[in-house]
């Protein structure tokens, strides 16, 4: 019986993705003889329809910020709470003394926007492949901005570290990060956080990888001994926003104490929702959208009738607590 529900589900899910791309491929034909008014959002509507457009925070950025998203026009307030000695006050013959209480400044959290090139998707080719001319150019394009959320964060948490001077480099005859280096580090944070994270670029990663072969042969080396939870290798990831920028650079290293006693991370990552008015009918607020701009165009030197797609997102990012990093650069000096 199971077997035959199975069945009919994938018989309807067929039947359904049928109807989708008859839809697409009248439509796209009706905006080649210009007979829809607003093409724009008519694309901008199917492009959607088969990709979903809005993605997951990068688990990088959701390991060590507190996350968010919010509706259109919403604001995001957060609280920037500097570490304070910890008191405790007795109580004698049933008495305390009172003192006031300040709190710190609400703060509402800036939003930007960032969109991707803008590519261009020949009309014979929607025709012919159906989706997936848009699925691949909506994907990559996914892909840089991924890059620059943590791009975003990692920048922040470097700029936390440097403003602590809680910054390392080589000790006297090293030529790579080691072990009592990364203890010395994790050391400087570990009372801000009761999980430590690492993040780090491509050539630190590498030394990461052989510190065990490099090191006393007689124990083992590893991560979790030095108190880190976490490791998030970034590669030489690249993309461009003005000029070419790379996500984290391949020499430096990021350590992060993540949840506090009260399970609270050191900084907010949120993105913003983007006014249904720009997909068009019956596609709801997303936090990414794969969009069409402008109507049908010739593009090339042979003149072929194109639709351009890009997609556009908002975002706010902060550090609330610069206690809780430390960074590292492959260098005999930090600078």
């Amino acid at each position: 019986m199971d077997e035959e529900l199975k069945a009919k589900e994938e018989l309807k899910a067929k039947e359904e993705l049928k109807a989708k791309e008859e839809e697409l491929k009248a439509k796209i034909m009706a905006i080649g003889r210009n007979a829809v008014s607003n093409s724009g959002l008519e694309v901008a509507r199917l492009a959607n329809e088969p990709y979903d457009a809005e993605l997951p925070v990068s688990q990088l950025i959701m390991d060590v910020f507190q996350t968010a998203s919010v509706g259109v026009g919403e604001e995001y307030d957060y609280f920037a709470i500097a570490p304070v000695d910890k008191k405790v006050y007795t109580v004698v013959d049933g008495s305390v003394i009172q003192t006031n209480v300040s709190l710190d400044n609400e703060n509402a959290l800036e939003f930007y926007d960032y969109d991707s090139d803008e590519d261009y998707v020949y009309l014979a080719d929607l025709l012919r492949g159906k989706y997936d001319p848009i699925a691949i150019k909506a994907d990559a394009q996914q892909e840089v901005l991924n890059r620059r959320e943590v791009k975003a964060v990692a920048d922040l948490l470097i700029e936390g570290a440097e403003a602590r001077t809680n910054t390392y480099a080589w000790s006297s005859s090293e030529t790579a990060i080691t072990f009592p280096k990364l203890v010395e580090m994790v050391r400087s944070i570990a009372k801000y956080g009761s999980r430590v994270v690492l993040i780090t670029g491509a050539d630190v990663t590498t030394d990461v990888m052989l510190m065990d072969y490099e090191s006393d042969k007689n124990r083992e080396i590893t991560l979790a001994k030095a108190g880190i939870s976490a490791h998030y290798p970034i590669e030489a990831f690249q993309y461009t926003h003005d000029t070419v920028m790379t996500v984290l650079d391949a020499d430096k290293a990021i350590l992060v104490a993540v949840s506090d006693a009260k399970g609270q991370k050191p900084g907010h990552f949120v993105r913003q929702q983007v006014a249904q008015f720009a997909m068009g009918e019956d596609v709801v607020e997303k936090e990414r959208l794969v969009i069409h701009m402008g109507p049908a165009k010739h593009v090339g030197a042979n003149r072929k009738l194109a639709v351009s797609i890009l997609t556009y997102e908002m975002f706010g990012a902060v550090l609330t607590n610069t206690y809780t990093c430390a960074v590292f650069k492959n260098a005999s000096v930090y600078a």
